[in-house]
């Protein structure tokens, strides 16, 4: 099993500096102690509510990059496409429920199992803590930490024997200040992958931040912004399998 990575006191600044803090104000006071389960429940009802995002059926969003957009299709429980339009060419990845696929302006890859799998769990991304808990998958609470000047109550997430994932929940708001994890892809193997979140605002009630930043291992943030969030957009199943033109 591999152990989670300590965050670098450099990479905290410079995370801190991309997207400055999730809560109102700096926390100087270390957080008091509460319970798993006092956590969860305060971090579901920072999000809108466990039984809204329970129901929640599909999603669709639209990134903004430097270089283009990129346009995140989800639909429960394992549907998930992800269109590429950057530096004018469109590349899709999607997995249908069944199969992965890719396709490079048109021309059709097969995708690695690894990364299937990693899209399959997609739809929950954005919900997780709240589908894994009423999956009662089993997590742990962690030392609490600093990050980006504010207090945080971290807690791990076991998904299975080789997938586990790691959070840090603001201790002020109880949302996702940031989320760790090494890929299921033996492509990735030793990357841990590091998400930011930032800026969060409500979409019908749900809780989504309006902007993001992927850390690999201690690389710079590729960072995006949400543009358009759809919840429960009518997508049918056929928008994710492959078709030739």
């Amino acid at each position: 099993m591999k152990s989670i990575m300590i965050l670098s006191s450099c990479l905290l600044l410079i995370v801190g500096q991309l997207w400055g803090q999730t809560a109102p104000t700096s926390q100087n006071k270390q957080p008091v102690d509460i319970s798993l389960n006092t956590l969860l429940d305060r971090h579901a009802e920072a999000m809108g509510g466990a039984q809204q995002w329970i129901r929640l059926k599909s999603w669709e969003i639209i990134q903004l990059r430097n270089n283009g957009k990129v346009i995140a299709t989800a639909r429960k429980p394992d549907l998930f496409r992800l269109d590429f339009h950057l530096d004018g060419r469109h590349r899709v990845k999607s997995y249908d429920g069944k199969n992965g696929w890719i396709t490079n302006d048109g021309a059709y890859e097969a995708m690695r199992p690894g990364e299937a799998i990693e899209m399959a769990e997609e739809p929950d991304f954005y919900g997780e803590l709240i589908f894994a808990r009423a999956r009662s998958l089993p997590m742990e609470m962690m030392e609490k930490e600093k990050l980006n000047e504010n207090w945080c109550y971290r807690l791990k997430l076991i998904k299975s024997d080789t997938d586990e994932q790691w959070y840090w929940l603001n201790a002020e708001t109880y949302l996702i200040e940031q989320t760790a994890e090494y890929s299921e892809d033996p492509a990735h193997d030793g990357i841990l992958y590091k998400t930011v979140f930032a800026d969060y605002r409500p979409v019908q009630g749900l809780m989504f931040p309006y902007r993001e930043g992927l850390i690999a291992n201690d690389s710079p943030a590729r960072e995006w912004t949400l543009d358009k969030i759809e919840v429960n957009k009518k997508i049918p199943k056929r928008f994710f399998r492959f078709r030739k033109k």
